[in-house]
C-alpha cells in the first residue's frame, strides 16, 4: 500500500497501513561505553559493528526514516533548522491563544517584527480551528503534512498536524 505522499507503507494482518513514526524502533549508541572490541577499556566501531545482529533483533528500523523525505525524522530537522533561524520562535513572547481546547494547541511567538503562529492538532481526528485574537493564519512556514493554507481566517488541520504561520 502507498501512502499520500507515494511511499510503500506495510500494511497489519486486517489491511491497515502500519505507521512507522507509531511503530519505528530506535536506538542511540553511546560508542565508547557500547562494545570494547581491543580490551582497552573504550567502546569502539569494531565493537558497535560487532553487535550489528544484536541491534537488529531488538528491531531497528529507522532506516525507512531517513529515506522518506516526508517522515517525522526530516520534519523535525527542517523544525530545528527553522527554530536555529528564527529568534522569535526561540526568544519570542509567547500567548497560549485557546488554553481550554481539547484537542488544538495553538499560540503565538513575537519579537518584533516577527509573529509566528503554531497550531498543533493533538487528537486523532480531523479538527477545524479558528485562530481567536480575530488572528488570519498567514504565510504557511512549515508543516508536517502536506498542508498548503496561507492566509486564512479558518484552519483544516488533519489529525496529529502541525503547523507554523509567520503573520
Amino acid at each position: 500500500m502507498e501512502n499520500s505522499h507515494g511511499v510503500k507503507e506495510d500494511t497489519t494482518a486486517n489491511g491497515y497501513a502500519k505507521k512507522w513514526w507509531k511503530e519505528a524502533v530506535v536506538y542511540q549508541i553511546y560508542p565508547r561505553s557500547f562494545e570494547d572490541s581491543n580490551g582497552d577499556g573504550i567502546g569502539d566501531l569494531p565493537g558497535i559493528t560487532s553487535q550489528l545482529d544484536y541491534i537488529k533483533g531488538l528491531g531497528v528500523n529507522a532506516k525507512q526514516a531517513l529515506a522518506d523525505q516526508n517522515s517525522i525524522y526530516h520534519y523535525f530537522r527542517k523544525l530545528l533548522e527553522l527554530r536555529k533561524q528564527t529568534p522569535a520562535l526561540i526568544y519570542g513572547d509567547y500567548q497560549d491563544l485557546d488554553p481550554q481546547n481539547p484537542s488544538v494547541f495553538a499560540y503565538t511567538r513575537t519579537l518584533e517584527p516577527d509573529k509566528y503562529l503554531v497550531v498543533l492538532n493533538f487528537a486523532k481526528s480531523d479538527v477545524v480551528y479558528i485562530p481567536l485574537e480575530g488572528l488570519k493564519a498567514g504565510q504557511l512556514v512549515l508543516s508536517n503534512l502536506d498542508a498548503k493554507e496561507r492566509n486564512v481566517s479558518r484552519v483544516d488541520l488533519r489529525g496529529w498536524e502541525a503547523r507554523i504561520y509567520k503573520l
